[in-house]
Formats: structure tokens, C-alpha cells, sequence
């Protein structure tokens, strides 16, 4: 960068040099909050799946289907939207691992995941004001994507403006 172009080129630079990542793009941003929305449904799920399986009367092959209907299905619409390669290990992990062996730290992890699809969506312009650093986001159930085509949503994304997302870091 060069001299007095503030903090952010620098760090921007920085980023770029130690970790090889540059700024997202709009649509790498909406295509992130995609899977953020994915994976948080699920995780507000996991519980009552995981009544559904310890039930004492659930035969044995619904109990093995389980996985397919649970993080499977999840996976499988990820991958037909083709933004599979941009879940993280991690996050695969959560959806591949059967509902029964999901820890509770598992699932709370995903579900902090809740404060970057916020974090997300207000860059892309669909919240209009940031939840302050000293308070904690509202977790309800509120679709953070609007409409209901994701792959549309994706490329018609548009960031806010560079300035007021520098302004709000």
C-alpha cells in the first residue's frame, strides 16, 4: 500500500501476504451466509433429532436412515447449489457425523457461527445496523437470506459500500 492509505490496505496486504486471502467479493460473501443459514437450520435441529433417535420405539432402520434425513440432507442441498467445496472441513464434519454422536459443544459451535451470518448480512445490506460489540445477537430463527433462490441470491449480491464496512470494523 502506499504511504498514508491507511490501516486497512495495510491489513489488507497483510492478510493477502501471511494467509493468502483477500477481501470477499459480494458473492463469496452471500455464497458464505448460504452455508451459515444451512448449517445453523440443522443445528437447531439437532436436539429434537436427537429425541427422535433415542426414542425407544424407533425400529432400527429408521435409525439408521436418520443420518440421510438429518445432516445428509443438508449436505446433499449444498452440493446440488454447488458451494460444497466452500464448507470447511469442520463444518462437513457436523453434517456428515450421524445425529446421535453430535456433542452439544458441536452444535453450539455451529450455532456462534449465527454472529458472522449477521456480521454477513448486514455487509450484503440485508440487515440495517450491526448488533453492538457489548451485546449478544438476537438468536431466533429469522432467515437471514431472503427469497427462496439461493443461487439468485448469490449473484445478484452487492456488498455495502467499502467505506462504511471500514468504518464499521
Amino acid at each position: 500500500p502506499m504511504l498514508g492509505s491507511g490501516p486497512s490496505a495495510f491489513s489488507d496486504v497483510v492478510m493477502e501476504i501471511v494467509f493468502g486471502k483477500k477481501r470477499p467479493t459480494a458473492q463469496e460473501a452471500a455464497q458464505r451466509l448460504v452455508i451459515l443459514e444451512y448449517l445453523s437450520a440443522y443445528a437447531q435441529t439437532v436436539p429434537l433429532w436427537k429425541q427422535l433417535h433415542d426414542h425407544g420405539g424407533l425400529q432400527p432402520e429408521a435409525k439408521a436412515d436418520m443420518q440421510r434425513v438429518t445432516g445428509g440432507l443438508f449436505a446433499e442441498e449444498l452440493q446440488k447449489k454447488q458451494l460444497w467445496e466452500d464448507v470447511s472441513p469442520a463444518e462437513r464434519e457436523f453434517l456428515e457425523c450421524p445425529v446421535e454422536k453430535l456433542t452439544e459443544q458441536q452444535v453450539l459451535n455451529v450455532l456462534w457461527r449465527r454472529e458472522a451470518a449477521r456480521v454477513l448480512a448486514w455487509a450484503l445490506g440485508i440487515l440495517s445496523e450491526l448488533t453492538p460489540f457489548d451485546k449478544p445477537v438476537p438468536h431466533d430463527n429469522t432467515k437471514l437470506v431472503p427469497g427462496d433462490d439461493a443461487m439468485n441470491f448469490i449473484a445478484s449480491a452487492r456488498l455495502r459500500d467499502e467505506k462504511e464496512i471500514e468504518s464499521a470494523r
